[in-house]
C-alpha cells in the first residue's frame, strides 16, 4: 500500500508543482520573447500544460499539451517529478540509426541541489561532539546529512549552499546574527556526497576577509570544490571562472552569484560556456521568508539564460519557491533550507526539497523536487519513503 502525501505538503509543493503539471508548455518558446510564460496571462507566471489531476493514491498518467490554464498539483506523487520527451521516440536530440533502427540512447548526467548548509549553532556542537566520540545517542554517524546521503552520492554531481564560515578565524563583521561552522563541517559535507558549494551568500563574510579567505583554504585543503568565490562584501565582484566538472564526455560549469549586476552575470555565464557544454548558475537572492518571486530574480534568472545558462538555481529566502521554464530552461527559484537550524518554530522553514535534474548535453530529460524537512537537530529527513515515488511525465 502506498503511503499518502502528509498534509500539509500539497498546498507548500502547489507553487513547485506548477512545472510538474504545466510550466514546460514554455520549453516551446524558442524565440526567446517568453511568449510561451506570458500565455497564463500573468506577466512571467509559469503557463500550464494541462489541467489532469491525478487522485490520491493512483499512477498519475501522461499530461499531454494543452491550452493554457490555472497550475494544478499531482497529488499522487510525493515527489514533484516531470519527464521532457525529446524530438521523436527518443531521448531529446537522438536520431534515428542509419540501419534505421533507434540509435543507442546517451546515459543522461544526473545533478542534484540543495538549499541552505548551515553549520551552526547546535549544528557545530554536535559535529565537534561527535567527532571526540561523545556524541548524543541520535546524533548518528554520518550526521547531519545520514538519512539523505544515499539519495546525494546517487547524482554524478551534488550542489549546495554553504551558508555559514568554516573557519575559527576572523572577527565578526556583520550586523546580521553571524554563522561559523566547524572545520570538521566540511568533512561532512563531502562524505554526503556533495561535489560542490556555493559561497556567494550573505553570510561568507560574517568574519571579514580573514574568515571567508581561510574557509576557501580549508575547503581546498578537503578538495570539496566551490564556487562564488569572486563574491566580495563592499567590494565590487571579481569575475568568477566557473569550476568546470566533467561527467561521461559531457562538462558541466557552475557559476555562484550573490549581489551580482546582471552585466557581471551575462560575463560569467558568456566565459563559461567557452568552457562548458552545461552551465548552471546557482543564486543567492530573493526576500528572505518570502515564497513569492520577486521581480528582479526573474529579470536575473531570465538574463542568465539569455546569456547562454541552461539550468538556473535559487536559495537564500529559507523557504520553498516556484519553479518555471524560460526558453526552454528550468529555473528553480528557491530550495528552501536543507541543514539548518534557529528558524525551527515554523513549519515552512523546515520543508525544503533536493531537486535532481537529467540532462543530455545542454538538454533537460527531466527533473525531480523530492521534499525533505528539517528535524529539531537541524538535519534533513525524507518526507516520505523512497519507495513512494511516483513519477509524472509530461510530454512537450
Amino acid at each position: 500500500m502506498r503511503t499518502p502525501f502528509p498534509s500539509g505538503w500539497l498546498a507548500l509543493l502547489a507553487p513547485i508543482a506548477m512545472l510538474a503539471t504545466g510550466a514546460l508548455a514554455s520549453c516551446d518558446d524558442r524565440r526567446g520573447d517568453g511568449a510561451g510564460l506570458a500565455a497564463a496571462g500573468t506577466e512571467g507566471a509559469p503557463a500550464s500544460v494541462g489541467s489532469a489531476v491525478a487522485s490520491a493514491g493512483s499512477v498519475p498518467t501522461s499530461v499531454a499539451s494543452a491550452p493554457a490554464s490555472a497550475p494544478s498539483l499531482v497529488t499522487a506523487s510525493p515527489a514533484v517529478s516531470a519527464s521532457v520527451a525529446g524530438p521523436g521516440a527518443g531521448a531529446p536530440g537522438d536520431a534515428p540509426a542509419a540501419n534505421g533502427s533507434a540509435a543507442p540512447e546517451a546515459a543522461p548526467v544526473r545533478l542534484a541541489f540543495v538549499g541552505d548548509i548551515a553549520l551552526n549553532y547546535s549544528i557545530a556542537t554536535d559535529l565537534e561532539a561527535l567527532q571526540a566520540g561523545s556524541a548524543p545517542k541520535d546524533v548518528e554517524p554520518g550526521f547531519p546529512f545520514a538519512t539523505v546521503a544515499k539519495r546525494l552520492r546517487a547524482a554524478d554531481l551534488a550542489v549546495g549552499n554553504l551558508e555559514c564560515v568554516v573557519s575559527p578565524k576572523g572577527k565578526v563583521d556583520t550586523w546580521h546574527k553571524p554563522f561559523r561552522g566547524p572545520v570538521v563541517g566540511i568533512e561532512a559535507i563531502v562524505a554526503s556526497g556533495i561535489d560542490v558549494v556555493s559561497v556567494a551568500n550573505n553570510h561568507s563574510w560574517d568574519y571579514g576577509s580573514e574568515g571567508f579567505f581561510d574557509m576557501l583554504k580549508n575547503l581546498d585543503d578537503k578538495k570539496l570544490a566551490v564556487i562564488g568565490r569572486g563574491f566580495r562584501q563592499k567590494l565590487p565582484h571579481e569575475p568568477q571562472r566557473a569550476t568546470v566538472r566533467e561527467v561521461r564526455g559531457t562538462r558541466i560549469g557552475f557559476l555562484g552569484h550573490y549581489l551580482a549586476e546582471d552585466g557581471d552575470v551575462a560575463r560569467d555565464v558568456a566565459a563559461a560556456a567557452k568552457e562548458a557544454d552545461v552551465v548552471v548558475v546557482y543564486f543567492h537572492w530573493g526576500r528572505e521568508k518570502q515564497s513569492d518571486v520577486t521581480p528582479e530574480q526573474r529579470r536575473q534568472a531570465r538574463a542568465a539564460i539569455d546569456a547562454g545558462a541552461d539550468l538556473v538555481v535559487g536559495t537564500h529566502v529559507h523557504v520553498l519557491q516556484p519553479t518555471e521554464m524560460y526558453r526552454g530552461k528550468l529555473i528553480a527559484y528557491g530550495l528552501g533550507n536543507f541543514v539548518f537550524m534557529g528558524m525551527n518554530h515554523e513549519e515552512r522553514f523546515r520543508r525544503g526539497a533536493i531537486l535532481e535534474v537529467a540532462m543530455i548535453r545542454d538538454e533537460l530529460v527531466s527533473f525531480e523536487l523530492v521534499p525533505t524537512r528539517v528535524d529539531d537537530r537541524g538535519a534533513p529527513q525524507p518526507v516520505i519513503p523512497e519507495s513512494s515515488y511516483l513519477p509524472t511525465k509530461v510530454d512537450k
